[in-house]
């Protein structure tokens, strides 16, 4: 039975979800770490730039510009923030490092791996809590909040992992949530300042040039939902609204149309900023988690817009890369149990090569001593299938002698009940064979001769060729050591 062997080989299916759960919690650690990198990093910045904000907002108020009682709030707030301040940020950024998991991106199928990086990611999350306490405590939410786009873009840039930029999508995310939620309260300061102004007129003016102010008015809250709408079904009935507001000649037909189309049209722009800034939020969580699992799988990212779209886009290729990254886990656990299969049934490694078939699909190759002038060779495929087959070992690419042929059928005959100890092996070692792609029986026709020069080869072993007259000899397996205290 024993020409090429080609299986496909699994772990259960338990060790494959401790494998899915680590990649899960280190893109997550890795989401939180950034996060909290680039929020320290900002309000560090920002409490060195006080002393010279502060210079600022005094000569302002010294000039006669701006509100005065904002530039007061804003030297009394830089005024408060002493050195304290940056040293307890300093703190906090020495602990975050220390909290960062070394094992971040590497994945096995260990239990006790999996506890650890949950424990190590509970940690960070508690110290990204202490973080956003701390901010509260000494009122540094609005110099995080006014611009903190750029301090998570800085964390992607600068990299925990390494390469996690994403381009400016996050900074620019990170602007317009700020915008949106800046904007909310527009409209009733809009109307407050356009009724001011018109009760002010309505003595000076007569009926004419009020109805005019108050038309102007309202085109003005329509011209703002139209600048701000994130919805274009929104933009387009405003954009109407605004063309019928044209029509409007009487003084009851405007009250009538503010109270009722413009107000619904506010309703809808509040509803609509609402929704995009979750979806704001939504796209830079995934954003950040996207980019940790490109840094672990060392794929190029993509841009993704911020759309429910791009967001299910980007999801989907989240759980692609996932289910990439346990695969590749998988594969290197069986790789790992073959290596060790191998060494203890007596067959030495001589070679190993990583090559392209002629489809172009990559694939690994390993060579292991069998006889005198013999080889094992085993070959990984990257969907998981493995071939083994025997050759004889010379130093060009040719076809065996019939005499050559004979001799590699008896090794041929031999490797079976090696095969079958060496499939028994790797399920003691939850190795399991999920698929028989080919078992193909001993023939002639499957006798080839493997070019060694094609191999990166263990210069510290003697490498006989086949048909060199030397005694012909099968491996044995070797005993496991064992410690007297066992």
């Amino acid at each position: 039975m024993s020409g090429p062997k080609i299986s496909i080989y699994q772990l259960p299916e338990a060790q494959r979800r401790i494998a899915l759960a680590q990649v899960q919690c280190d893109a997550e650690t890795a989401a939180c770490l950034a996060e909290m990198k680039g929020l320290i990093e900002h309000a560090i910045m920002a409490v060195q730039s006080m002393p010279q904000m502060a210079k600022d907002a005094e000569l302002m108020l010294r000039r006669g510009e701006g509100d005065p009682e904002e530039l007061k709030r804003r030297i009394a707030q830089c005024e408060s923030l002493d050195g304290s301040v940056l040293s307890g940020l300093r703190q906090y950024q020495n602990e975050m490092r220390r909290a960062t998991p070394l094992l971040l991106g590497r994945t096995s199928t260990r239990p006790e791996d999996l506890a650890r990086k949950q424990k190590s990611l509970e940690r960070i999350k508690a110290l990204r809590a202490e973080v956003g306490a701390f901010s509260g405590e000494k009122n540094l939410a609005g110099i995080l909040d006014g611009d903190a786009g750029e301090g998570l873009a800085a964390a992607l840039l600068t990299g925990i992992l390494g390469d996690l930029a994403t381009g400016n999508a996050a900074e620019e995310e990170e602007r317009a949530l700020a915008g949106a939620a800046a904007s909310l309260d527009l409209d009733a300061a809009m109307s407050d300042i356009a009724a001011a102004g018109s009760f002010d007129m309505l003595g000076a003016e007569d009926a004419r040039d009020a109805f005019q102010a108050d038309k102007d008015r309202v085109g003005n809250l329509l011209s703002s939902i139209i600048a701000r709408s994130p919805d274009a079904r929104l933009l387009a009935d405003a954009k109407n609204a605004l063309h019928t507001l044209d029509t409007i000649a009487g003084d009851a037909y405007l009250r009538t149309f503010e109270s009722i189309t413009v107000s619904a049209l506010q309703k809808r722009l509040r509803e609509a900023e609402k929704a995009h800034a979750a979806l704001l939020a939504d796209h830079r969580k995934e954003c950040v988690r996207y980019a940790a699992l490109c840094s672990f799988s060392q794929t190029a990212p993509v841009e993704f817009p911020a759309t429910e779209e791009g967001v299910a886009s980007m999801r989907k290729a989240i759980r692609d890369m996932e289910s990439e990254l346990v695969l590749q886990e998988e594969q290197r656990h069986i790789s790992e149990a073959m290596d060790d299969v191998m060494a203890d049934m007596g067959y030495d490694l001589i070679g190993h090569r990583e090559a392209a078939k002629k489809s172009g699909g990559p694939f690994r190759n390993k060579l292991y001593a069998f006889g005198e002038g013999t080889a094992l060779s085993v070959t990984y495929s990257p969907d998981g299938q493995i071939t083994m087959e025997l050759g004889g070992i010379d130093t060009s690419d040719r076809v065996p002698s019939a005499q050559e042929s004979s001799a590699l059928q008896e090794d041929m005959e031999a490797f079976c009940g090696d095969f079958a100890a060496i499939e028994e092996k790797l399920r003691q070692k939850d190795v399991h064979m999920e698929t028989r792609v080919s078992l193909a029986p001993v023939a002639a026709e499957h006798a080839k001769i493997i070019n060694i020069n094609d191999y990166v080869l263990d210069t510290g072993k003697q490498i006989p060729r086949i048909g060199t007259g030397k005694k012909r000899r099968r491996p044995t397996a070797k005993k496991a050591l064992r410690r007297v205290d066992e």
